[in-house]
């Protein structure tokens, strides 16, 4: 990829960079479904505890770690076409948000609130990183 963006083969990169996004969220898709299936009875039996009332902050999770790893990816990216500048702007504008948020939150909603929090902490990461690259790529 380095020697595609180095090359400016534009095209090339492009479409790894968008195939390698697909893999990814097509792995995390698979995740879900057999945290769907099979997580909280697995994790039941881990724990030794019952589980079952935790399914939907366990899919939520999952799915914010699916957009998380996207954005690991797209950081990746980004420090191969040099930009790596621009990485650090939105974890301490997301982590300064949380900070404010995120108590409250939990405080009114417990798990479920701190579930769905990180859930659109890490897609505003994502879709912050992918504007950057579609802007950086055009």
């Amino acid at each position: 990829m380095a020697v595609e963006w180095e090359n400016r083969q534009i095209k090339s990169f492009t479409g790894r960079v968008g195939k390698q996004l697909l893999v990814v969220a097509g792995l995390s898709v698979i995740c879900l479904a057999g945290a769907y299936w099979v997580g909280i009875p697995v994790l039941s039996a881990l724990y030794h505890t019952n589980l079952s009332e935790y399914k939907a902050e366990l899919l939520i999770l999952l799915l914010g770690s699916g957009f998380m790893a996207c954005v690991a990816y797209e950081n990746v990216v980004l420090t191969i076409m040099r930009c790596q500048k621009v990485l650090l702007g939105p974890y301490c504008l997301v982590s300064f948000i949380a900070a404010v948020v995120l108590r409250p939150v939990v405080s009114l909603y417990g798990t479920l609130g701190a579930s769905v929090c990180y859930l659109i902490f890490m897609v505003a990461l994502f879709l912050i990183y992918t504007f950057y690259l579609i802007r950086k790529l055009h």
